[in-house]
């Protein structure tokens, strides 16, 4: 099932959109990484700190999103799995960072292109279902 609300005890409707907040916002993050990179590599030289900064600042962004699930799940407001993916995610973004900071571009590329599919999928996966409208008179 992929309606978070459906699998916690509580609900957590209006939690919920703050992680899916949380979420959209690293995302943007993480999609606006290659922005800077493909300036870095077009000779841009302040792209540098730009990237840099950018993935320092999606690697808070995502320990703040770890430890918001983490406590929603701890109230019962969020599934554990919010919490493992989010920290799976910090956990990538640490090892992207130190990657690029070592010039081993050939895994620190492919982990960032992950990055962004894993957000999105994360994302998608907190989206209430969509509503079915019922038409008067045509009962299934």
């Amino acid at each position: 099932m992929s309606d978070v609300s459906m699998s916690t005890a509580g609900g957590g409707g209006q939690d919920i959109r703050v992680i899916r907040w949380l979420v959209g916002l690293n995302l943007l993050m993480a999609a606006l990484q290659p922005v800077s990179a493909g300036l870095l590599m077009s000779g841009f030289g302040p792209a540098l700190r730009v990237h840099a900064a950018g993935g320092l600042t999606l690697q808070l962004a995502l320990l703040v999103q770890v430890g918001a699930a983490a406590l929603l799940w701890r109230h019962r407001r969020a599934p554990a799995r919010v919490t493992g993916v989010s920290l799976a995610l910090f956990v990538v973004v640490l090892l992207q960072n130190a990657l690029g900071h070592g010039a081993q571009y050939w895994l620190h590329v492919p982990m960032g292109v992950g990055l962004v599919g894993a957000l999105n999928r994360l994302r998608s996966s907190l989206d209430p279902p969509p509503t079915t409208i019922a038409m008067s008179g045509h009962e299934p």
